[in-house]
Order: structure tokens, then sequence, then C-alpha cells
């Protein structure tokens, strides 16, 4: 994505310098505000503020041009991550924003360091914090890495765009976006390399459990391997013949030419019914009538006659 700087401003003050299409180069003599002006650069593009004494507490404003977009950019020089820009963009859909420069606050769902880097359409990154070790914590590619091209300190061009032996290795971010600056940044290799990095934090854990495992086992019954194959064979073996005598029990019970069983003497035993069936008598009630007159002329004696002594 194509970016120009048209002009910045410090507000309140006249200041203000406007950038012509093409190189522009900036000089003067030591100390007459060439690294401010850069500072302020970077500030406007989304890079942490960092700027002389001078001009902390001010408020910038510039114009910047991405590719047929034009967006006006006001964010005070102050660092805290949770300071307001504003952004409106000029022509076009006139879309505006108003986001926190650099931390995510409660109501919004973006910052405009992460707004700005979708606008120029740079990939969204974590990359590992160590180089050499894949399962260090992953810390994100932020606009500030993409700009540090932007600054060449003096006489040292080669090792601050190309890096030298040392701090091309201990730098990985300076690695990927060189990158993606350069047209070498693969997408589907970087989407290969972050599942490569999970499986292997992954196995990694699973191997510290399977060893934590190990030693809490060897104090058990569990910490030899071959008893319990030996354990567990015998175990199938005793299953088997319990399974097959189960079986043949089975077919016996159920066979029709299955002999009688007999008594100690050997002569068949034969059926007996329940003694208590057999010994439970059977009576046969004949109820006798009873007038109601009768039961009434009776009730009196039955009641007055006294009890035998």
């Amino acid at each position: 994505m194509r970016l120009r700087i048209e002009e910045i401003t410090l507000v309140g003050t006249s200041r203000t310098i406007r950038f012509e299409p093409g190189m522009n180069a900036i000089v003067g003599s030591m100390s007459g505000g060439k690294t401010a002006t850069v500072s302020c650069l970077r500030a406007l593009l989304g890079a942490d503020v960092s700027v002389v004494p001078e001009l902390r507490g001010r408020t910038l404003a510039g114009t910047v041009l991405v590719g047929d977009r034009r967006f006006r950019i006001v964010r005070p020089l102050v660092t805290t991550a949770n300071a307001m820009v504003e952004i409106a963009e000029v022509e076009g859909r006139r879309e505006l924003w108003r986001l926190p420069a650099s931390q995510l606050q409660a109501g919004y769902d973006t910052t405009f360091r992460d707004c700005w880097r979708d606008v120029l359409k740079l990939p969204r990154l974590r990359v590992p914090r160590a180089p050499n070790d894949d399962r260090s914590p992953l810390v994100p590619v932020t606009i500030s890495d993409y700009l540090m091209y932007c600054v060449l300190r003096q006489k040292e061009i080669d090792s601050s765009v190309f890096g030298t032996p040392d701090n091309y290795s201990k730098n990985i971010k300076r690695k990927y976006v060189f990158e993606i600056l350069y047209g070498l940044y693969d997408p589907e290799a970087a989407g290969l390399r972050d599942r490569l990095r999970e499986v292997t934090t992954e196995l990694a854990a699973l191997t510290a459990d399977a060893n934590t495992l190990e030693r809490i086992l060897l104090s058990t019954a569990f910490a030899s391997r071959a008893q319990l194959e030996v354990e567990r064979q015998e175990t199938e073996r005793e299953l088997t013949h319990a399974r097959q005598a189960d079986v043949n029990f089975t077919a016996t019970s159920t066979s029709p030419n299955r002999p009688p069983s007999r008594s100690a003497n050997g002569s068949p035993r034969r059926k007996q019914s329940s003694p208590g069936l057999l010994a439970r008598p059977r009576l046969k009630l004949s109820p006798s009538p009873i007038s109601v007159n009768c039961m009434d002329s009776s009730s009196p004696r039955a009641v007055a006659s006294p009890a035998p002594s």
C-alpha cells in the first residue's frame, strides 16, 4: 500500500511542514528540529510517542494519503496508552474514528495503532519473543516495528536496513518486517509455522504430563509394565475359563436328555408339594340363618347375663 504524508502541523502554533510528492530531504543545523520532525512523523503513523521535552503535551495534526484515500489525524503527543486519537477521512466515504492510542478500552473494539495498520493493509502478526524458542510468549508486530526502516542512523544504513549477523538473529521482528516490506512474506508458510508452533507446544505439554505420571507410578503397584502385562494375561485366562464353565453349565441344564436326579438310596426323587399347603386345614362354613327378632330378643339377655365366676 502506497503511503504519503502531505503535511504535519503543531496545533496552536504556526509550525507546519508540507511535503511534496517524491523524495523530500530535511536539512538543518544541529538542534534545528530534524529529529523532532521525524519523531512527529512516527507518532502520526501510530508509533509510540517519543518526542523532545519541548513537544510533550502538545497536539499534532497531519494529512496522510493512503492509496486514493486521504485522512486527517489529530493525536496528542503524550505517552498515555489510552489517549484518544481522532481520524477523519477527508474524501470518499468520510468515515470518522475516535480511538485509544494503543491500549484497548471498554466500549472500543480496536485501537488507533491496530486500525491504522489495517488501513495500511499490513498483516497482523504475533511472533515468539525469543527467536530460538518457539514456546516463548507471543508478541505482536506493531506499526513501530514497520517504521524502524524509516529512521536510518548516520553511517549505519546497512545495519539499520539489512541488519548484521548479530541483531538480525536476535530481533525476530526485523526478519518478519523485512519479508513483508520486500515481498518475501508468504501467509501460507506463516500459517504452517504457527501450526507447527502449536503442535510443538502441545507435544511438550504432553511429554511433561507423561513424565509426571511416570514419577507418580514409580511408588505404586503399576510401576512395572512387565508385571502388569503378566497379571493382565492371567486375568484373561481366568475369564476365559469362567466363560467356558458357564457355557457348559448352561448346555447341561437345558438338555432334554438330561437323566433325572436320584436320592441318596438311588431311587428317583418325586416332587413333593409344599408341606404348608398340605397341612393347611380346609374349613367349610355353613351359616345358619338368624332372624332380626331373635337377635333383638337375645341381645338384652346376652348383655344382662352375668359373667361366669
